[in-house]
């Protein structure tokens, strides 16, 4: 609604599906690590930056793409470029954008 450049959300856990995601929304995907690690004896991990390296793996996810480790939550309308400027910061969510 507020940020209609969001194509897809991809949700990476260790196969985990949390309760308050909406599993069946056609925009949102939990993806877990052993879908885009390898070699399967690297897992479990939790090391952040490990699960960072493989998220380009992510069946479908595009060329640009943000990144989110916390919720944020958007209370009006933002433009695509709102990312240009966030640069800097480390995110974990993996969002698909139209841009």
């Amino acid at each position: 609604m507020y940020a209609p450049w969001i194509r897809n959300i991809f949700i990476v856990t260790n196969g985990q599906k949390p309760s308050w995601v909406k599993i069946d929304h056609p925009k949102i995907s939990v993806i877990s690590h052993s879908d885009i690690f390898e070699d399967e004896s690297d897992l479990p991990t939790f090391n952040s930056m490990a699960i960072e390296v493989h998220l380009h793996k992510i069946p479908g996810l595009r060329n640009i793409f943000q990144l989110e480790c916390q919720p944020k939550y958007t209370g009006r309308f933002l433009s695509g470029r709102f990312l240009s400027r966030q640069v800097s910061r480390k995110w974990y969510k993996a969002v698909d954008l139209y841009i």
